[in-house]
């Protein structure tokens, strides 16, 4: 009776494994069938009165803001220091798009559409003068995930102990090993060193060729000869709200710009970018942020921000103060750049991860999905958490999975069909046979 009762077990389990293969085969042959299991894990609702989607009303983003103003340190370029730093906490107090205390707007990094697929998010801000060598040193030497602000344009302040050359490799480590952003607010970066001595030198434009040789580029220069000529701004997003403070500005000088060409192929934003083209066709950019990692790395990255102007004139031709707005215009940058991935989550963007997952389990591609689901997860765990660009990493492995992911093939399925149908038949088949076997010798017993 006990061997009955194990065959009939066996065989009930044979014709679950039936229906659970089939099931899963149906999935594989027709994805429409399927049911769609990835999910953003936040919560998105269009808003039509701000034309924009909020993002998560009830969690607030955490960031942190450290705005460098030694009072040793002068500027090259600005004649009012105060002025960049008010420019850059005013920068802070009013988000994107939005004049409520916590919001910001984020958009989708779409070159063609800029203003539109824009998140709204709750974000929290603290904002940190650090006007003193003992700090500066600290931040640059032990935290991650942070953004500082040097508002002392061209001259890079360089502590007690370092050369000039291993503190650039130390800012450097900051950026790329632990997840941070440097802001260069004005001028030429690093081409002047002032040491907490007191003593200053010029250094041209090594220091900035220094920073960038360890991402494994060299010969990386700001274009020059043309800092003076100015045109008009092409992206006025961030001026229009910082022309509510100061005196309207139409046109900027094209300063010390960045190359196109030097970084095509690195993440960028471009909020604040006038773009032009001289007769040698070289295309710059005097505002833009560049992710920054050794050699290259895919993963671990950080952010330089880069803001080479420092003139702005009005509609009439005349130039004003630029410091508040280079400081408002380099802040707004650094946030934007540092708050974007959010963007990522959003199954309504095209290029975000959550679309590409999605897609990839909806057109049936169920292969190397499970993996792209995991690394899904673990951008999101980091973007609670306020690691943006980790979790920006995290998002970019996951939707190269998704789109590297394929269909079982037909011959593994047709094999699987055959072994998982026809075994189970098989076993009950021998089962059904074994029990009539037996019940024949218990007739003739009897």
């Amino acid at each position: 009776m006990k061997k009955v009762f194990i065959c009939e077990a066996i065989l009930l389990l044979s014709i679950i494994q039936i229906c659970f293969m089939t099931n899963f085969i149906i999935s594989i042959g027709f994805p429409e069938l399927a049911k769609t299991g990835v999910q953003s894990p936040f919560k998105y609702a269009w808003d039509p009165e701000i034309q924009a989607y909020s993002l998560m009303a009830d969690h607030v983003f955490p960031l942190r803001l450290y705005i460098l103003s030694l009072p040793s340190v002068g500027n090259a370029r600005f004649s009012n220091h105060s002025d960049i730093v008010a420019g850059v906490i005013k920068a802070t107090e009013i988000r994107r798009g939005n004049n409520e205390s916590n919001e910001f707007r984020v958009y989708a990094p779409d070159v063609f559409a800029i203003f539109q697929n824009a998140v709204r998010i709750n974000v929290s801000i603290s904002c940190y003068i650090v006007d003193d060598w003992d700090s500066y040193r600290s931040i640059v030497e032990t935290f991650n995930n942070t953004i500082i602000l040097n508002t002392h344009d061209e001259y890079l302040p360089v502590p007690t102990g370092y050369s000039k050359e291993a503190w650039v490799g130390m800012i450097a480590d900051f950026m790329a090993n632990r997840w941070s952003t440097w802001v260069n607010i004005g001028g030429y970066p690093m081409s002047r060193v002032c040491y907490q001595n007191g003593t200053t030198e010029e250094w041209g434009t090594n220091g900035f060729e220094h920073l960038w040789s360890y991402t494994g580029r060299h010969n990386i220069t700001c274009y020059t000869g043309h800092e003076n000529e100015s045109g008009p701004v092409i992206d006025r997003s961030n001026m229009w709200t910082a022309w509510q403070y100061k005196p309207y500005y139409d046109d900027a000088s094209l300063g010390f710009p960045v190359k196109t060409s030097d970084f095509s192929g690195s993440f960028g934003v471009s909020a604040f970018e006038p773009l032009f083209v001289f007769a040698e066709n070289q295309s710059t950019e005097s505002g833009r942020s560049i992710s920054f990692s050794f050699n290259q790395s895919t993963f671990n990255y950080g952010i330089y921000v880069h803001l080479g102007v420092w003139r702005f004139m009005t509609v009439d031709g005349i130039e004003g103060p630029g410091g508040f707005t280079a400081g408002f215009l380099a802040s707004q940058m650094a946030i934007y750049s540092e708050l974007w991935p959010v963007t990522q989550f959003s199954p309504d963007f095209e290029y975000s991860a959550a679309h590409d997952l999605i897609r990839a389990e909806t057109e049936g591609r169920l292969s190397g999905l499970n993996a792209a689901k995991t690394l899904f997860q673990e951008a999101a765990d980091c973007l609670v958490k306020g690691y943006y660009k980790m979790s920006n990493s995290y998002a970019n492995q996951a939707a190269a999975a998704a789109i590297s992911s394929s269909r079982e093939s037909q011959t593994y399925t047709i094999m699987s069909v055959v072994v998982l149908v026809v075994t189970p038949i098989g076993i009950g088949l021998g089962i059904f046979r074994w029990r009539r076997k037996n019940d024949r010798k218990k007739t003739k017993v009897q």
